[in-house]
């Protein structure tokens, strides 16, 4: 049989071990055979390649509308594309943000026409927008809920969240939270008021998180919500939720490789480009982390793409109350892990888990990615020995700047996507 376009000698994952066969897609972009010695129209040699699963990515902000001078479905989802992404969760704090059905519309009719990726949209859990759940549950990929203040400014009413818990409760969806107790981020925007870089880590403490947590949980488990913790970046956030894991509790967490790789020590030399909710925390924090990726606690790395300007950055220099927070990586995150990788922190299946199977699974995605025969074909190609180094200038993403450029330790590393598989279509990434 002649297939439309073969994959040669790719290098796969199989069951934990590494093997050489060719993958044979259709016109119509399904995997008809993953084997050896396949022929086709089109042959494209992957020879000393890997090609993983079409990595995800669940937490991205990609702004448009009020906000496209910071990042557009376009720009996006290109920079997506260039970083070895195949599929975005897009997150619901735009401006305006989408709390109605007709906002979800708008934002889903952009993303159809300009994203170079396959996309899943949240729905965001306010006040406003809880008449709309029920009939909006099985249009969105989860619903998302602020328990503490971030960019937006939509977060749920802290003394009122059991009836957001409870409305959520009701469509049996995924309930994704962004985890900072407000009450204790009103106490420490009180207590520091100081201009200095690492007044707003000291503002949004650990305890914030780990209270947030602890009351998701404790609402998780009274209405029966299946939990996703987004973003975690403490030590006792970690050990809160492997403890309900041993109990065999519904709920799952992710991280993302700003949390890994730096720490509040990098305010000093980037100020307002280190700024983020949550904030950066402390090394003892980075290693429970670490450790909750190896034991399982941990079951997903995001981006949390979420683009400013340069302009909009530079406000914060003398003054860090001045910047929004929020750090752009949706192209950085999978050479930070493989170059994890190639350093020994986790190993390739385990990224694959990371980037793939736990959060296609969680979020009902099917089979999605999977190299399967039958399935449409969106696959990850990666060099596991290709040197990088992260420059502005060749970044994708509309803002053009990386956390990471600014500082010499994590610029560069080894270890990089070189090419996608989009709907049966292979694009190389330069």
């Amino acid at each position: 049989m002649i297939y439309q376009t073969v994959l040669k000698d790719a290098t796969i994952l199989d069951n934990g071990s590494s093997r050489v066969y060719d993958i044979g897609i259709g016109e119509n972009g399904i995997i008809q055979a993953v084997a050896t010695g396949l022929d086709g129209r089109q042959e494209h040699s992957l020879a000393g390649l890997y090609v993983l699963p079409g990595l995800v990515d669940m937490h991205v902000h990609f702004r448009d509308f009020n906000q496209g001078h910071k990042e557009t479905w376009y720009t996006g989802s290109r920079a997506a594309h260039s970083g070895g992404i195949t599929y975005v969760g897009d997150m619901p704090n735009n401006d305006p943000p989408i709390i109605t059905p007709e906002r979800l519309k708008q934002k889903r009719d952009i993303a159809q026409r300009d994203s170079a990726v396959n996309f899943g949209l949240y729905f965001a859990v306010t006040t406003e927008s809880l008449p709309y759940l029920q009939e909006l549950a099985s249009a969105v990929i989860a619903f998302k809920l602020f328990m503490g203040e971030s960019t937006g400014g939509i977060n749920y009413p802290y003394d009122r969240l059991p009836e957001a818990f409870e409305a959520v409760a009701r469509t049996g969806k995924l309930l994704c939270v962004h985890a900072e107790d407000q009450r204790i981020l009103d106490k420490g925007k009180e207590m520091y008021k100081g201009y200095d870089y690492v007044n707003h880590s000291l503002a949004r403490p650990p305890s914030a998180e780990i209270e947030a947590i602890r009351y998701a949980l404790k609402l998780s488990e009274e209405y029966g919500v299946p939990l996703h913790i987004c973003h975690v970046t403490t030590k006792h956030g970690v050990e809160l939720i492997r403890e309900d894991m041993q109990r065999e509790r519904n709920v799952t967490a992710e991280t993302c490789p700003h949390y890994l790789l730096l720490s509040i020590l990098n305010l000093t030399n980037s100020g307002p480009y280190a700024k983020m909710n949550p904030p950066l925390r402390c090394h003892s924090d980075q290693e429970e982390l670490w450790r909750g990726i190896t034991d399982g606690t941990i079951g997903m790395i995001t981006s949390d793409h979420a683009p400013h300007t340069r302009e909009e950055k530079d406000k914060g220099i003398g003054n860090i109350w001045n910047a929004p927070g929020g750090v752009p990586g949706v192209e950085t995150t999978l050479m930070l892990m493989l170059d994890a990788v190639n350093k020994g922190r986790l190993t390739l299946p385990r990224l694959v888990q990371l980037m793939h199977d736990n959060p296609v699974e969680r979020f009902c995605l099917e089979r999605y990615g999977y190299m399967e025969e039958g399935n449409t074909a969106n696959l990850t190609v990666v060099n596991l020995t290709e040197p990088w180094k992260i420059m502005d200038k060749d970044l994708q993403t509309k803002c053009r700047w990386s956390p990471y450029s600014r500082i010499p330790e994590l610029f560069s590393g080894m270890g990089k996507a070189t090419g996608v598989v989009i709907n049966g279509e292979l694009f190389e990434i330069c």
